[in-house]
Parts: C-alpha cells; sequence; structure tokens
C-alpha cells in the first residue's frame, strides 16, 4: 500500500543539449511506498532525468520537488534525505573501502560512535569477505566496487534511494540479493526510483513502470497493467510501446555469408 507523502513532484520539465531535446514536459508524482522502474533504451534521456531530479544538472523548463521542498530554497536537507547510486560514481582508488565509507558517513553527519557499526553491519550483509574492507579501492573488482557504492549510499537511511543500474557488473546471487533487500527496505514513508536495462530484475522488484521513449513518458502506469497481471513479459510490452525499427542486415551480408 503506498503512504499518503508525495515524495517526489516534477513538473513540466524539459530539457536540450545543444539544440538536441531530451525530455520534453515530463510530468511525474511519486508516493512513499513506490518502487519506481524507469526503463527505456539507450540515449531516451533516463540518466538526464535522474541526474536532474538530484540536482546535478538544471532543467531548461519545469519544477522539482522532493518530499515538499525545493532544492532552490533547502537544497543541503533535499539531499540529506537521499541516497544516490549514480550509473557512473567514481570510488577514491587510494582509500580502502573502509576509509571510503567513514568520510561518506561524516559527509551525512552520522555520529561517529554509530558510523562504524553501520560500516560494518552493511558491509557483512553484502560482502562476504570482511577483511576486504581493510583492502584499497584499487583492488576492487566491478562488482565489489559497485556493491561499496550500494552500501555508501545506505549509511544514512535515505528516505528516497535513487539506483541508477544497480545490477551493472553485479554476478546472478548479488542481483538477487539485493532485490530482497530492496523489497525489505520498502515501506510507506520511503521510495525508491531505479532505473535499469534488466527487465527481468525490474519486473521483480517495481510496483510502478515509467517508459520513456521520444523524449516523454509512453507508459506511466503499475506493473500489474504493463504486463496484463503477469500474463506477458515486461521486455514484450517495452517492445509493443517503443515499437523498435528492425534493420535491414542488407549492409552486412558479407559478414552473414
Amino acid at each position: 500500500m503506498q503512504g499518503s507523502q508525495v515524495l517526489i513532484k516534477l513538473e513540466d520539465i524539459s530539457k536540450s543539449f545543444n539544440d538536441t531535446e531530451v525530455l520534453n514536459d515530463i510530468s511525474l508524482s511519486l508516493n512513499g511506498g513506490t518502487c519506481f522502474g524507469l526503463v527505456g533504451n539507450n540515449g531516451v534521456g533516463k540518466s538526464t532525468l535522474i541526474n536532474i531530479l538530484i540536482d546535478l544538472i538544471k532543467p531548461d523548463k519545469g519544477n522539482v520537488e522532493v518530499a515538499g521542498k525545493s532544492y532552490f530554497e533547502d537544497g543541503i536537507s533535499i539531499k540529506q534525505l537521499l541516497g544516490i547510486l549514480p550509473e557512473e560514481s567514481p570510488v577514491n582508488l587510494e582509500l580502502t573501502a573502509y576509509e571510503q565509507l567513514w568520510l561518506t558517513g561524516l559527509m551525512y553527519h552520522i555520529p561517529k560512535n554509530e558510523l562504524s557499526d553501520r560500516i560494518d553491519s552493511l558491509y557483512s550483509f553484502f560482502f562476504d569477505d570482511m577483511d576486504s574492507l581493510k583492502k584499497e579501492c584499487s583492488s576492487f573488482s566491478t562488482g565489489m566496487t559497485q556493491k561499496l557504492k550500494l552500501v555508501a549510499a545506505l549509511m544514512h537511511k535515505p528516505k528516497i534511494l535513487i539506483l541508477d543500474e544497480p545490477f551493472a557488473g553485479l554476478d546472478p546471487s548479488s542481483s538477487h540479493q539485493l532485490i530482497d533487500f530492496l523489497s525489505s527496505y520498502l515501506n510507506d514513508d520511503r521510495l525508491i526510483l531505479l532505473s535499469s536495462h534488466n527487465l527481468s530484475y525490474v519486473e521483480k522488484i517495481a510496483n510502478r513502470v515509467g517508459i520513456l521513449n521520444d523524449h516523454h513518458f509512453v507508459y506511466d502506469g503499475s506493473m500489474e497493467e504493463l504486463t496484463e497481471k503477469g500474463t506477458k513479459i515486461i521486455e514484450n510490452s517495452l517492445f509493443e510501446l517503443i515499437k523498435p525499427q528492425r534493420k535491414d542486415e542488407g549492409g552486412i551480408q558479407w559478414l552473414m555469408d
């Protein structure tokens, strides 16, 4: 059941880069209790929309409200509500994992007497090898780095969790663990916005879906309606809505022969 508080509200958001339109009059209202799956092909504006939402870039037109607040008036308190896993989020390779998480915790003003316990408990949940907490981030694999960034996003118990391609680099076991965790973390007072190309994972966790295409939402509604109560897989529903063009293979026939 969805909570009553609107945690994200976008009104008439438009954005262009070098006269190329990316988003056109996007409006979206998300309440607590929602896990919103943001899907669509590469280049349709998913990351742009997320970057506008987290105030990394400004829209050309439109308004953004987070928990009833605007970045112009109360940007610092908004960012305390957000846990963010951007698609591209570098870590300091010279720091150990513990040092990286400790600095992140200090930025979110987590009391020092709590911070170490939070780091240990989250790290032991997402990682099998606690000794890696003492290793430099430069030694981490892609999947380990992804999990480290996820831990950093969660340490301050964010009300709004924004995840851009969170399954990238994760093995199937870690991906399913993340799905189970997100299902448990979501409640009526929290919101999860999840952007991913892995539609099977989105289908497992999202209760609402927005499909971006041609600069706007071609679908914004429940997962149940999109998949016709589970009788269709999300991938087929997506293709029916965006109608991808099949390319002629004639130009590469030399490769096929």
